[in-house]
Parts: C-alpha cells; sequence; structure tokens
C-alpha cells in the first residue's frame, strides 16, 4: 500500500512492482486499512477502506485487471452517518467462498459489525449474533476447529463457524 491508498504488487520478491492503483475515488480521502488475498487466487486482491471526511470508505476487490466496488446491492449498507468503513476481512482457510468482514465503526447499528459472504464476497449478511457494540479490532479463524475469533473492545468473543452462533470468551491470564 502506497500513500495510503495505492496497491502495488510484486511478483518478484521486491525487486520489481506493478501498480495496481486504487479502488476509491483518487480525489476522496479514503485510506487502506487492511489487504486480503484470496487463498486460490493470488491475483484477487481484496481492500478495505476507511475514510476520512469527504469519503464513504468501502470494499473493493481487484480481479482481471480492474477494481471492482462493493456496495448497497451486495449488502454493504452504510451506518448512521452515511459511512461504510470497513476493516478486518479474512478467508475462511477451509472454504475460500466464506468471507468475514467487520465494519470499522458501527454508529447507530451493532447489528452488523461483523458480516459473512457465503458465495465469495458477492452478497454479505450480518451475523453479530450477541457481540457487543464495540469496536471489532480483529477477526481470526482456527480451521481446525472450525471457530472465528473476533477480537472486540470488549474482550474476545467466537463463533462456531458452521453454527453463526456467537459466545464471549473471557480473558485468560
Amino acid at each position: 500500500v502506497r500513500n495510503k491508498k495505492y496497491i502495488s504488487i510484486s511478483k518478484g520478491r521486491g525487486n520489481t512492482w506493478k501498480d495496481l492503483g486504487t479502488g476509491t475515488n483518487k480525489s476522496d480521502s479514503s485510506y487502506a486499512i487492511e489487504v486480503a488475498f484470496r487463498p486460490d487466487d493470488p491475483e484477487n486482491i481484496w481492500v478495505t477502506y476507511a475514510c476520512g471526511t469527504d469519503a464513504v470508505g468501502g470494499v473493493f476487490y481487484y480481479s482481471n485487471g480492474k477494481w471492482v466496488t462493493l456496495g448497497r446491492k451486495n449488502g454493504l449498507t452504510a451506518d448512521v452517518t452515511g459511512s461504510r468503513q470497513f476493516s478486518n476481512i479474512v478467508f475462511d482457510p477451509n472454504n475460500h467462498n466464506v468471507v468475514y468482514l467487520s465494519r470499522r465503526i458501527t454508529a447507530g447499528n451493532t447489528d452488523d459489525c461483523i458480516l459473512v459472504s457465503i458465495n465469495g464476497g458477492l452478497t454479505w449478511y450480518p451475523i453479530a449474533n450477541n457481540i457487543a457494540p464495540n469496536l471489532v479490532w480483529a477477526i481470526g479463524i482456527d480451521p481446525r476447529h472450525d471457530r472465528v475469533y473476533i477480537g472486540t473492545s470488549a474482550g474476545t468473543w467466537y463463533m462456531e463457524n458452521s453454527s453463526g452462533k456467537s459466545r464471549h470468551e473471557k480473558n485468560h491470564e
């Protein structure tokens, strides 16, 4: 990520770089938060953007030489401030069509602070269940136990990947 926005990729161990541009409008103040690669297709690059004062952020992916913007028609609605700020994006290592996404800010609606796609990111559904209305700092997947871990300001939560039910896990010392 260059200048917090422009994405470049290297296939030569960093010796040469190809500029892919950016998925977001170059004139707005959006900036990249996280970059993820679809495990079965390293040319398929996903980027979450947050925003400054004149942008709405969003989720974009690069495939077949072009950027694609995901939005309302894909289930990524804006919060009460009109923002589509997302942060974490994680592909399930056991099923690359399952992707988890978190909102950067949950203003006004905590039901969709965590979203899942079961069709490779084409449509998204909220799965926050009983997760406390806090910032989501990280999402991790334990493929051996089929669990999705969610790190929030209120602690660590986990969800059985197949059931979608979340549980709070107390912090252990």
